[in-house]
């Protein structure tokens, strides 16, 4: 018996990129946060800001193939070591988690779109743009508890 690869309305349209490489302990407490959200599981807490920067990209022409490219080039190419990425095919978007022990979150902002923008930069995104500006969900991890 052969298997045929998935015809695209088999293909999950949104998924959940883990880098395999290195990570920072402040990424494994991201990931532990956002994998037990809804528990009452509590994890040791420090002082990274948990960023989640959202771009949209038009004109890819395989939304799936072409966002998979970008999110492993976060995860090679932006420098930060991430451990995240979150990927809509659908919407043609693709969200970066990066956690980040710094001062301000607008220097974990700063630091995360840099990052960004490196591995936008060493990716082929089939003739896909990235539309100017994004949306950015900014987490303090001391208030992590507070907010469930």
């Amino acid at each position: 018996m052969t298997t045929e690869p998935p015809t695209p309305t088999d293909a999950p349209m949104q998924w959940l990129m883990v880098s395999g490489g290195e990570t920072e302990p402040a990424d494994l407490r991201l990931y532990a946060q956002l994998a037990d959200q809804e528990t009452e599981h509590r994890t040791d807490t420090g002082e990274a800001w948990f960023i989640g920067i959202t771009r949209v990209f038009t004109g890819c022409s395989d939304p799936r193939a072409d966002l998979e490219r970008l999110a492993t080039s976060w995860f090679e190419n932006s420098g930060l070591a991430p451990l995240l990425a979150q990927v809509d095919a659908e919407a043609q978007a693709v969200t970066f988690w990066k956690a980040l022990e710094v001062a301000k979150p607008t220097e974990a902002i700063r630091l995360t779109d840099e990052g960004i923008t490196r591995a936008i930069e060493h990716t082929d995104l089939g003739g896909g743009v990235p539309r100017a500006g994004f949306s950015v969900e900014v987490i303090a991890e001391r208030d992590i508890d507070d907010q469930r």
